[in-house]
């Protein structure tokens, strides 16, 4: 995908960074109340995203790994089990 920008590096020594970009089929994602992972082009599938829009969605990615795809998903991941302690807003 397109980067647009880097949110975070993780890890020491810079192993794996969080960053937005525009999304690529290829990514995968650990749907919010699902177990196990599946490609995002299969999910969007599911959730009826329109063919022509898909390549306008942003994601917060770690690798090609999709945390949260802004107004289609979240990852369990990171989804909040208690009390938020972070909060990320794309305006």
């Amino acid at each position: 995908g397109l980067a647009i920008g880097l949110i975070m590096q993780t890890g020491k020594g810079g192993g794996s960074f969080i960053w937005l970009a525009l999304m690529m089929a290829s990514m995968i994602l650990y749907p919010f109340g699902m177990s196990g992972s599946m490609k995002f082009k299969k999910y969007m599938n599911a959730k009826g995203v329109n063919r022509h829009k898909r390549d306008e969605i942003i994601v917060l990615a770690n690798g090609n790994e999709i945390l949260w795809a802004v107004g289609v998903g979240l990852s369990n991941k990171i989804a909040v089990t208690k009390t938020p302690t972070h909060v990320i807003e794309v305006i």
